[in-house]
């Protein structure tokens, strides 16, 4: 699965803030219920996920999503980019960018893999961190994932 087609102009994000990594999670998972691709239990899956192991990633970044029981509330495979200027506090690390992903468990290991490729670029990672074009953003990621 790519996360070419999964991502649309209304799931970037740009320019938020939050006081620590549950708001910043809340905020994934209101724009992945807002964008249509998932229930509001989701949002439940994701904090649980959260609880078992961070989804932290590294270079600012964290890949929240659902565990392995949550299929069942994606309506559709998608992701949503959200971008934290000032950093959130996320298990003791810095993010800067969340990028919140919906496809269930079967194709959820592929996608984390594309776009952990993406995220070993530094340049692609500081155009990311600093864009204030969502149109940047999703050119960015669609030439790279």
């Amino acid at each position: 699965m790519s996360a070419t087609g999964l991502l649309d102009r209304d799931g970037v994000r740009l320019g938020l803030s939050a006081c620590d990594r549950w708001d910043a999670l809340d905020q994934v998972a209101m724009a992945l219920l807002d964008i249509g691709a998932t229930s509001a239990q989701y949002g439940a899956d994701m904090r649980g996920r959260e609880l078992r192991a961070s989804t932290y990633v590294g270079g600012g970044i964290a890949l929240p999503h659902g565990g392995s029981g949550s299929g069942g509330h994606v309506h559709r495979p998608a992701m949503v980019l959200l971008q934290f200027p000032d950093g959130v506090c996320w298990a003791g690390q810095d993010v800067r960018l969340c990028v919140g992903i919906a496809v269930g468990h079967v194709g959820q290991s592929g996608l984390l893999c594309s776009l952990g490729q993406a995220m070993l670029d530094p340049g692609i990672m500081a155009q990311l961190h600093g864009s204030t074009d969502t149109n940047h953003v999703l050119t960015l990621l669609r030439a790279s994932v």
